[in-house]
Parts: structure tokens; C-alpha cells; sequence
């Protein structure tokens, strides 16, 4: 077997292995692509039943720090999300309720953030 066809061959399998990886390649991108749109249509319905839901719901960070919070916990705490939202949750609560430590934070904090709380 001559030097060129030694090439050709070589030229051949690699062209034929680009070919498959482009293959899985592609499947893969569709996969992710369905699992994104999927997740998507799960965090969206998963929104609309906790702004739904009477119940207040908040969620906060490792620190403590409130992520979200939906309209039954703005009615419980007479604030809107704006007022609660990037700020420590230690003082919403009495302190054997909470997981977290509380000495960092200012326990005026309350009457501070929820300004219209009765």
C-alpha cells in the first residue's frame, strides 16, 4: 500500500469519526435543548402555584438571606417582596424557629424592612 492511499485511509476514518462526533454532538444539543424548554415549563407552573397558594413561602440562602417570597408571605409579614428581598430572615422569626445563626444580625431589622406591619 502506497503513502497516498495510507493517507486517503487515514483522511477517510477521521472524516468518518468528525462525522459521527458532529452526529452525537447534535444529539446532544437537542437533548439539553428539551430538558431546558422542560425545566423551563416546570419552574414556570411551580411559580404560579406558590404565587397562588394563601400560604406565605420564603426561601433563603445558606446565610440566611431571603431569596423570594411569595404574596401570602407578604400578607403575613404586612411587607412586599421588595422590602424583604437580600435581607436577613433572623429577624422575621423568634430564634429557636431558625436553623441559622442569628447574632449577626440587627433585630431592629423588622421594623425596619416592615414598615407598614401592624
Amino acid at each position: 500500500m502506497s503513502e497516498r492511499q495510507r493517507l486517503e485511509k487515514r483522511v477517510e476514518r477521521e472524516r468518518v469519526a468528525r462525522k459521527e462526533a458532529e452526529r452525537l454532538l447534535e444529539d446532544k444539543s437537542r437533548e439539553l435543548y428539551y430538558a431546558n424548554q422542560t425545566l423551563a415549563e416546570r419552574e414556570e407552573k411551580t411559580r404560579l402555584v406558590l404565587q397562588a397558594i394563601n400560604d406565605g413561602i420564603i426561601t433563603y440562602d445558606q446565610d440566611g438571606i431571603i431569596q423570594s417570597c411569595n404574596p401570602g408571605a407578604e400578607n403575613i409579614f404586612g411587607c412586599n417582596s421588595s422590602q424583604l428581598l437580600n435581607q436577613p430572615i433572623a429577624p422575621l422569626f423568634p430564634p429557636k424557629i431558625l436553623l441559622i445563626p442569628t447574632g449577626i444580625h440587627d433585630p431592629k431589622h423588622i421594623e425596619e424592612t416592615c414598615i407598614n406591619r401592624p
